[in-house]
């Protein structure tokens, strides 16, 4: 054993750091005279190469070249106005006021008495005071009035309380109110070869007075006090600046670094304390209590408070790999690394355990009934007592080497369990027994055993979080085999967001809080799980401790370091009130001095009964208080900076409109907080589009494209570090103009137009059916005509041709017998020749009815029979292409199909007086085309209106029962095509 003793202020080390911002960061130039925020939150500074203004993630810098109104770039001093103006004085070219977006310069022929100002100030009504070498000045809202002032070429002067300035030259102290100047009734007078190099009123009424000899005075009820070298002020310091925080300590900055008053005793920061310059220039506290302070060479210094403080082998440990911390019952923190180290009434007190036969780190701690300790390692388990290691190797159930405890858990019935890497092991009395997935646990790698307020034994696996039965373990003569029985398991099946657990937490209210190594954190109430992760708010998806404060927060580590969530929050996800948590992370700017914690080890951090928390870290013991944490109350003002349309920036001031070819919208957005400015959160909505928030995360531009046309609200708000939320926000009206073709105008436009495109169709399709049916009624009625025709003319042949032929027969049969003997052979051939030519009338007149040739020999060659007599008969010449028809109509479309080509080559011959004549028949896959064409006379179609007679008439109707289309054409003096398409 080593006793070392442990300082009150180690765990309060290092409280105070700096964060540093230069030319490297964005800074146009490193010289930071003034430091200011304005009321709408923003941090301005005053560098020699620009004014900057921050929003704590990132600079705009206004310079001649990109701000109208300035007429230079070299700035000292800033004050805002009551009325919102920003002055800022530069070296020696005026002052200029920025109002609402735009600069304005002033200088001697604005009424200043020179162009190098000395000191900006306000007056108790609000005007803008200036003091310069040759006298003060008064801002009356357009130019600057003298202000009656006797003073010295060398003076000093700083704001009054209230209101005004206060001026310290040769001649005394005064102050200026109101434009009047009051006399003191005081003798304190500066030396020519004695100048005050700063000044400042505290609230209190003392006036703090800084020479160029190093010494510091306060002036309070005509009381001077100085201090110096033997106050522990450094010997012949320069001050630059004096000013009070609210907390009431005094800050004092000089070209040899940072000076605090504090209880009456002075303490330095330098380069050496993390300042990045010693020359120390300007100070400003802003609204959420955070200094800045401006250097000459080293840019700009933000000055935050420590949360977490650091215990390492410095400070006594057995080593910076620090794995389980456990508190014991008597207040002892005890922490496992390479040995085990005790932290108890300010003494470290170290165990290496070598001596024990422990090499390895240790990885679990325990405590038994007795205050043994038990301790776990890889490969080895043994017991500490009264400062004496015992290594448990040849009783313990697992091979010496082969394991590594992870977890170790003395249940109420005095069992103590062991979770190793190769199963679970449980000691009851002197007997051992191992669990393994085949016992029913989900994994073998057990990582965490918890005991519950109702006796069950929870335990985190890499496979899965499983629950026993108290049952089980009251009793000690259960047979190993109903563990399984006992035993439910919970993995992702069942909601688990990962079935690698690292931690379980039981609240007051008998939820079970589940953490993992990369699913997050797991809340599980009335058998389901809710689940947090980085999707929804958590800072990390590493889960390996969660400890309560009484701040309302949990506390969790994780490999990218320490972080906080208020527990309503994550119980108002959990009831679908909100969407996403809050977390407030800490990391090497909070004091540690590595961001990995260490898990997987039980237990991977302790709430120590004086309500610290202990996390084990990969270099060190981090100790966090959350009562000196605190909470940022402040929500922080939103503000939109920028819009662009397609890459185009676009005038926040004038109406945001979108024009129909404009497709890429994007707003820049910020929010004003300097607390971790970089953990803010943000979410926004386009009211119009879409009423739910979308989650931006830290992002500060939204995206949108394609906005459909119409007026809507973009509406953004942001949260501080500590999740306090701007409700209101900032808002930003736009407007998206429709496409021509989507206003209302061409709609009515397109309706009507479309109501007379309908109505015009409407009507031409009537009129088209009224001709069909004109035509219908003229074809009926030549149809009717014909077939009467037809019939006359069949009657007559029969009459004059079949029945003058069977009379002649008749005659001849009558006449044979009348004479009563056989007919002579002329009768008899007379008889047979009229019987021959009655058969060949019978037959013509059947061919015209339907021709037999389509029965016997088909449609095809029919056709082509058809046209080779016609051509035989020499009266016209008849080229033919025709393919095979055969079968593609039934017998009904065949007559037609012939029919068709028998019409138009009967028009051909008997009207066209063509010598030539083309027939095309061609089959294709859906179709068969058919053309038939001569170069005759032809006619023109206006000539014979509707008087179309049955011919064309009948073709129409012929290829319509086909079901096709077709298309005369005709030109007098050129011929006649006939056209027809029939699908098949």
């Amino acid at each position: 054993m080593i006793f070392l003793c442990l300082a009150p202020t180690i765990l309060a080390r290092g409280q105070y750091y700096f964060d540093k911002w230069d030319t490297d960061s964005g800074l146009p130039q490193n010289t930071v005279g003034a430091v200011t925020q304005t009321r709408d939150g923003y941090l301005w500074l005053a560098t020699l190469d620009g004014l900057v203004r921050f929003d704590g993630v990132k600079f705009k810098i206004f310079t001649v070249g990109n701000s109208a109104g300035l007429n230079n770039n070299r700035f000292r001093l800033l004050r805002e106005a009551p009325d919102g103006a920003l002055w800022i004085g530069s070296e020696e070219f005026g002052v200029a006021r920025y109002l609402n977006g735009k600069f304005r310069t002033y200088t001697t022929a604005d009424g200043l008495p020179t162009d190098s100002p000395l000191a900006l100030a306000i007056d108790a009504d609000g005007a803008p005071l200036v003091l310069t070498a040759n006298g003060l000045v008064r801002f009356d809202g357009e130019s600057f009035r003298r202000v009656p002032l006797d003073t010295a070429p060398t003076v000093r002067s700083c704001e009054a309380r209230g209101g005004g300035m206060w001026i310290l030259d040769v001649n005394g102290l005064r102050k200026i109110s109101d434009g009047a100047v009051t006399e003191t009734g005081t003798d304190f007078k500066l030396k020519p070869e004695d100048f005050a190099a700063a000044c400042y009123e505290a609230p209190d009424g003392t006036l703090w007075l800084g020479r160029l000899s190093g010494r510091l005075f306060s002036f309070k009820n005509g009381q001077l006090t100085s201090y110096g070298p033997e106050s522990g002020l450094p010997a012949g310091a320069v001050i630059n600046f004096i000013n009070q925080d609210r907390a009431g300590n005094l800050w004092i900055g000089t070209d040899d670094g940072l000076l605090k008053l504090a209880g009456g005793r002075f303490e330095r920061y330098s380069p050496a304390s993390g300042l990045s310059d010693k020359f120390v220039l300007s100070f400003y506290e802003d609204r959420e209590n955070t200094l800045w302070f401006g250097t000459t060479l080293g840019g700009l210094n933000r000055l935050s408070r420590r949360a977490i403080s650091v215990l390492t082998t410095a400070d006594g440990l057995t080593g910076n790999s620090v794995y389980p911390i456990y508190e014991a019952r008597d207040g002892a923190i005890w922490l496992g690394a390479n040995g085990v180290t005790r932290i108890a009434g300010g003494r470290i007190t170290k165990f290496p355990l070598k001596e024990g036969g422990m090499f390895g780190d240790v990885t679990a701690i325990a405590e038994d009934g007795d205050g043994t300790l038990w301790l776990g390692a890889a490969g080895a388990v043994g017991t500490l007592s009264d400062g004496k290691f015992t290594n448990l190797k040849k009783s313990f159930i697992l091979p010496e080497g082969s394991y590594t405890v992870w977890a170790i858990c003395r249940d109420r019935t005095g069992a103590v369990w062991f979770g190793t890497s190769h199963g679970l092991v449980r000691k009851k009395g002197d007997v051992y027994e191992i669990f393994k997935t085949a016992d029913g646990l989900p994994g073998d790698d057990v990582k965490v055993v918890h005991e519950d307020r109702n006796g069950a034994l929870w335990f985190g696996t890499y496979g899965g979080l499983a629950v026993l039965n108290p049952e089980f373990n009251r009793s000690a003569d259960q047979p190993k085999s109903l563990f399984k029985t006992e035993l439910k398991t919970f993995t992702a099946a069942d909601g688990l967001s990962s079935s690698r657990i690292r931690s379980i937490y039981e609240d007051e209210a008998g939820v079970f809080w589940i953490g993992t190594y990369d699913g997050g954190l797991n809340r599980f109430a009335d058998g389901r799980f809710t689940v947090y992760s980085t999707k929804n708010g958590l800072f990390s998806d590493g889960v390996f401790q969660i400890l309560p404060d009484d701040e309302g927060y949990f506390w969790m580590s994780s490999n990218q370091g320490i972080y906080r969530v208020a527990r309503a929050e994550l119980e108002d996800l959990a009831a679908g009130r909100i969407q996403a948590v809050s977390s407030e992370a800490f990391g090497k700017r909070d004091g540690l001095l590595n961001t990995e914690c260490n898990g997987g080890r039980q237990p991977a951090g302790v709430r120590a009964r004086d309500g610290r928390l202990w996390f084990p870290t990969q270099e060190g013991a981090a100790v966090v208080d959350p009562r000196t944490v605190g909470r940022n109350p402040l929500p922080p003002p939103v503000i939109l900076e920028g819009v662009t349309i397609d890459r185009k920036n676009i005038d926040l001031t004038e109406p945001i409109e979108i024009r129909p070819d404009q497709i890429n919208l994007e707003i820049a957005y910020t929010g004003l907080s300097f607390v971790k400015p970089e953990q803010m959160r943000f979410r926004y909505r386009l009211e119009g589009l879409n009423d739910d928030w979308t989650e931006a995360g830290t992002r500060r531009t939204a995206y949108f494209s394609y906005l459909p046309p119409g007026e809507y609200t973009f509406r953004v708000t942001a949260a501080n570090n500590s999740g306090v939320w701007n409700t209101e926000g900032a808002s930003l009206r736009l407007k998206v103009y429709p496409p021509f073709w989507k206003t209302w105008w061409f709609a009515a436009l397109a309706a009507m137009t479309a109501g007379l495109l309908i109505y015009l169709i409407l009507r031409r399709r009537f009129a088209k059916i009224e001709r069909e049916r004109a035509a219908q009624v003229e074809f009926t009625q030549n149809l009717i005509a014909a077939q009467e025709r037809e019939r006359k003319r069949i009657a007559g042949e029969i009459h004059d041709g079949l029945g003058q032929n069977l009379l002649v027969i008749k005659n001849w049969a009558l006449l044979a017998l009348q004479k009563k003997q056989l007919p002579d052979a002329v009768l008899l051939e007379e008889i047979s020749e009229t019987a021959s030519q009655t058969i060949e009338e019978a037959r013509r007149i059947a061919y015209n009815l339907r021709p037999y040739q389509i029965d016997e020999i088909g449609l095809t060659r029919a056709v082509e029979g058809m046209i080779r007599r016609l051509k035989a008969s020499g009266e016209i010449d008849i080229e033919m292409q025709i393919d095979n028809i055969d079968d593609c109509f039934p017998p009904d479309g065949e007559i037609n199909l012939f029919r068709i080509v028998q019409e138009c080559l009967n028009n051909i011959v008997r009207h066209s007086g063509a010598r030539e004549a083309w027939v095309t028949i061609r089959r294709e896959p859906q179709k068969v085309l058919v053309k038939i064409e001569d170069r005759g006379k032809g006619f023109a179609p206006e000539s014979i209106g509707g008087k179309r007679g049955l011919g064309l008439t009948g073709i129409e109707e012929r290829a319509r029962m086909l079901g096709g289309r077709s298309l005369i054409q005709s030109v007098a003096g050129k011929g006649t095509i006939v056209q027809i398409q029939i699908d098949l």
